[in-house]
C-alpha cells in the first residue's frame, strides 16, 4: 500500500510540473495537494497561532505549517496550510517566485492540464488569476505581482470548498456544486 500512494503522489507531482501525463489519478484532495506542493516533505513546521501570531479559533488541533522554503537560484517557493483534528488539513497556500511571467505562465498551464486531467473545471477569472474546482474542491491562483525586490510572485490556493475563497479574487467563478461524498451539517 506504501508503494502504491507514493506512485500516487509521483503521478500528481509530475503532472503539475508538466513533465508526463498521469493515466488514472486519485480523488485530489487538500491533503493530497499538501503532499505534492510541498515536494512530499513531511517535515513542516506548526504551530497553533498563524503566520502573524493570529488566534487560529476554537476548532480542536488547529494549526498553521509550514514547509521548509525551496529555492533555485533567485526563484523560491514556500508551501503553508492549515489543519486541525476534525477536519485534517483544510487550506494550503504555495507562494512562488519566479524570475520572470514565463516562468508563471509556465507553471499555471501546467497546472491547469494536471488538474483538468484530474476532473476539475478550469476558469480564467476576469482580473487575472485562474480557478480550478470540483464538488469537494477549489483552488484558485491570483494575479501574479511583480516584487520591488525582482521577480514575479504568484500565489496558489487549495480548499476543499469554493465558498472559503472569497469572491473578491475571482468574482465570474461558476458555483461550485455541493460534494455529494460529504456528509451537510444535518444528522
Amino acid at each position: 500500500m506504501r508503494q502504491s500512494a507514493l506512485l500516487g503522489l509521483l503521478g500528481l507531482t509530475t503532472a503539475l510540473v508538466g513533465c508526463s501525463k498521469q493515466a488514472e489519478s486519485p480523488r485530489l484532495s487538500v491533503a493530497y495537494i499538501a503532499a505534492s506542493w510541498s515536494g512530499g516533505r513531511t517535515d513542516p513546521v506548526c504551530s497553533n497561532r498563524g503566520p502573524r501570531g493570529e488566534y487560529l479559533g476554537r476548532t480542536p488541533g488547529a494549526e498553521h505549517c509550514q514547509w521548509p522554503t525551496v529555492t533555485r537560484g533567485t526563484e523560491f517557493g514556500t508551501v503553508s496550510a492549515t489543519r486541525d483534528s476534525i477536519n485534517g488539513w483544510t487550506s494550503i497556500t504555495w507562494e512562488r517566485v519566479f524570475k520572470d511571467a514565463a516562468g508563471v505562465t509556465t507553471m499555471l498551464d501546467s497546472l491547469d492540464r494536471a488538474f483538468v486531467a484530474a476532473g476539475l473545471l478550469a476558469h480564467r477569472c476576469v482580473g487575472g488569476g485562474r480557478r480550478w474546482q470540483a464538488p469537494g474542491l477549489a483552488v484558485q491562483s491570483m494575479p501574479p505581482v511583480q516584487r520591488p525586490a525582482g521577480g514575479v510572485l504568484v500565489s496558489v490556493i487549495a480548499v476543499e470548498n469554493a465558498m472559503a475563497i472569497p469572491s473578491l479574487f475571482c468574482p465570474d467563478a461558476p458555483p461550485q456544486s455541493p460534494d455529494p461524498t460529504r456528509r451537510s451539517g444535518a444528522t
